[in-house]
């Protein structure tokens, strides 16, 4: 389970009629009662499903992480070229969908009060076009496709830190996005906000970054802005979100439970 539904439905507007919602919550419940195991990403994710139905002997817990290979192409990523952002001072990215669970005129905001830092979206969505929309004028800010995946490195290799604009709503407490796993990979500090919760304990576990209360302009632009006055202890933090994600995250080392599960699911049948 990558995202609980119907519950995030519900919780970003997107379904709010009583019949579809109840039609919904009965499938999902009898998907998880029929289920030989529930494989879930995170914590929240966990009490989630075991609200919905499942049990703690149908679950295990497999979180995101990065393939260990990836260390050694992330550090031969050299010379990117700064595609849109013209190779102006310091480049800060918000990677992936473009969508409502993102709190993007944050970013915007941001890019307001620091026109030095260029702001890089790479990614699609429903609401990119609305986002664009609001971005004219900011010539400090661009829009890129997506890209494929093995042309990750490159990309990160030009940019200076990673934004989490996670919206202010409990269902994100127990949120953990991929890309805060592939931006620490790549030794990126985090500026993530975030209700209080397991993004904001992993980066303080980490010390990757930094994470700051969700829906207010003022501190995650302050937090950037830390980074950009201090960039030894900008550095100092990807490095330890580097270590972090390499020692604790690694898919060869997260991937064992979900093949003892699978072998043993197998073997039962």
């Amino acid at each position: 389970v990558r995202d609980l539904w119907p519950e995030s439905a519900v919780a970003l507007g997107f379904l709010e009629h009583p019949v579809p919602i109840a039609m919904s919550r009965w499938l999902e419940r009898a998907l998880y009662r029929s289920a030989a195991a529930i494989v879930v990403l995170t914590r929240g994710i966990e009490r989630g499903v075991l609200a919905g139905g499942g049990t703690p002997e149908q679950i295990r817990f497999v979180p995101n992480g990065v393939d260990r290979r990836w260390r050694e192409k992330l550090r031969q990523a050299r010379g990117y070229a700064r595609e849109g952002a013209g190779g102006q001072g310091t480049v800060a990215l918000y990677l992936g969908t473009i969508n409502a669970s993102y709190d993007f005129d944050l970013i915007l905001a941001a890019a307001r009060a620091l026109p030095r830092v260029s702001f890089r979206f790479v990614g699609g969505g429903d609401r990119r076009e609305a986002v664009e929309r609001k971005a004219q004028g900011l010539g400090n800010v661009t829009f890129l496709p997506p890209i494929p995946h093995e042309r990750l490195p490159q990309l990160l290799a030009g940019v200076d830190m990673g934004l989490v604009p996670l919206r202010d709503n409990p269902l994100f407490q127990g949120t953990l996005p991929l890309k805060v796993f592939e931006l620490m990979a790549a030794a990126k500090p985090i500026v993530a906000s975030v209700p209080a919760g397991e993004l904001s304990l992993l980066i303080e576990e980490s010390g990757g970054g930094i994470a700051v209360p969700p829906g207010d302009p003022s501190p995650f632009i302050a937090a950037i802005d830390q980074l950009l006055e201090h960039p030894e202890k900008a550095e100092e933090m990807g490095r330890k979100g580097e270590a972090y994600v390499f020692e604790h995250h690694t898919r060869q080392r997260l991937v064992e439970p979900l093949v003892s599960t699978i072998a043993a699911l197998t073997h039962r049948s």
